[in-house]
């Protein structure tokens, strides 16, 4: 018998109410069988098929998953057992074969990722390749740290800009970047005010974390971050960018930034990180070196030597912890932590003396343990992401690395004071620039550039580049530039 359209119609909510019921039992059994956690993987496994399906047809969005996942990757692996390199690693590779993908069926504009960025970081790739035949070195660590070091930057130098090629895309960035740090700072609050979860408790005092975060002068939170020092790093990038961001934006949306700048200072303070504080400083007067506008050079300037000499030569507010940490960077001679530092360094420059290519790529300070727990250097903390690149890539790599950062913060900043002619456009990319500036600064005294950071940082050089293509849309009115005024700023 054949029914009726209206039986369809009513028979309808019947399935769907069966077929959730029938999801929810087989979920209960794969829990009961394989553990809540691989049971959730299996019973989700069709939806990530669909989802793949769904990303396959719009990179662009695997794009803006990608982002997601890297903001919050390393959170999650403290609550489940990820390979967190290895994921991004593989999302990024997928990402390129989404592109390769869609270029069947639409045309790509490969044009817009061949930028200046790409060239820099395509050599650098190159480099790392040819480290991976150094003698001494582990072809596993190597792959590791290639990932994370050359691999994922490139991948986003090439293809961020072919994915998010409109002035839209820019200001859509800024915005989920600090919604980002807003779920950031909300983390922290809750280990603050409600205390540290049971994953967080085995990593204070099973994995020995309380040595370095629960001190004599306060608990230093970590949010969602591997430690505080990146927390902190990471708080102090979004306080740049936001209050940068917020002299371009509207009234309404002026407020918003500062109230996040404002939040992400207070997360720098609850990270108890003094190192971090270059970030700001460096970030500031990059803005200052790269603005036009004298009122806010002569202000930057007043306001930059005010907090120096309020940090350096004042005694202003050292009954607050947050602001005796944050001093305490502006007297390292005083600070055993810095002492410690520098007698480890006197300790390496000694063993690399005759290394000036490293010992390999993966295999500086604690992560040698993994591969050669004999290795001297193992027990040698680096405690600085350019000491961890001077050990595993020796002199020749760092200053090759150093000199293409220096290059990137140079070139993006004569594209936006030279080749961008709309003024709200290079304000936001300015403030991106500062916090790059400042991050890359702040990776003397912090091993910062790891995940979810160093993707981030990329993520924003790849948008400063992207800038010149953006302003010739805007002022040519073609579709990309989406110049008119919209909700996001």
């Amino acid at each position: 018998m054949i029914l009726p359209p209206t039986s369809y119609r009513k028979l309808t909510p019947f399935l769907i109410v069966c077929g959730l019921l029938g999801g929810v039992v087989l979920l209960i059994e794969l829990m009961l069988l394989f553990g809540w956690v691989a049971g959730s993987m299996v019973a989700l496994l069709p939806l990530c098929v669909l989802m793949g399906v769904a990303l396959s047809l719009r990179p662009y969005f695997a794009m803006w998953l990608f982002i997601l996942l890297n903001y919050y990757i390393m959170g999650l692996s403290r609550y489940l057992p990820l390979k967190s390199g290895m994921m991004m690693m593989g999302f990024a590779l997928l990402l390129l074969c989404l592109i390769l993908l869609n270029q069947m069926f639409r045309k790509i504009s490969w044009r817009n990722g061949l930028t200046s960025l790409t060239l820099f970081w395509g050599g650098w790739l190159v480099y790392c390749v040819v480290m991976a035949f150094l003698p001494g070195g582990n072809f596993d660590a190597w792959l590791i740290a290639f990932n994370g070091y050359a691999l994922i930057p490139f991948l986003l130098a090439l293809l961020l800009p072919i994915l998010f090629h409109r002035y839209r895309d820019l200001k859509l960035l800024i915005l989920a970047f600090s919604i980002l740090t807003l779920t950031a700072m909300g983390k922290a609050l809750c280990q603050k005010f409600i205390g540290f979860d049971t994953a967080e408790k085995i990593f204070l005092y099973v994995n020995g974390g309380a040595r370095t975060h629960l001190i004599w002068s306060g608990t230093r939170y970590f949010s969602i971050y591997t430690d505080a020092g990146n927390f902190g790093s990471a708080m102090a990038m979004a306080m740049v960018v936001c209050s940068i961001v917020a002299l371009y934006v509207h009234k309404g949306w002026r407020i918003y930034y500062l109230c996040v700048a404002a939040l992400a200072a207070y997360g720098l303070g609850m990270s108890g990180t003094r190192s971090a504080m270059i970030i700001p400083f460096m970030g500031y007067l990059t803005y200052v070196a790269t603005t036009r506008r004298w009122k806010i050079i002569f202000v930057g300037v007043i306001l930059l030597l005010g907090c120096f000499v309020f940090f350096k030569y004042t005694t202003y507010g050292q009954g607050n912890s947050m602001i005796r940490r944050m001093r305490s960077a502006f007297h390292p001679t005083e600070d055993t932590s810095f002492q410690v530092r520098m007698n480890n360094q006197a300790r390496l420059r000694y063993i690399m003396a005759e290394k000036p290519f490293g010992i390999g790529m993966g295999l500086g300070g604690g992560k040698a343990k993994r591969f050669d727990e004999k290795a001297i250097t193992s027990w040698i903390a680096t405690d600085s992401w350019f000491v961890l690149l001077w050990v595993e890539m020796g002199w020749v790599g760092l200053s090759l690395y150093m000199l293409m950062h220096l290059l990137i913060i140079a070139v993006g900043g004569w594209k936006i004071l030279f080749h961008i002619r709309d003024p709200q456009l290079q304000g936001l990319l300015v403030a991106l620039l500062a916090g790059v500036a400042g991050m890359w600064a702040g990776g003397y005294a912090n091993e910062i550039m790891n995940f979810p950071n160093g993707p981030m940082v990329c993520v924003f050089e790849a948008m400063i580049f992207a800038g010149p293509r953006m302003d010739r849309a805007l002022r040519s009115g073609t579709a990309d530039a989406d110049s008119q005024p919209d909700w996001m700023l």
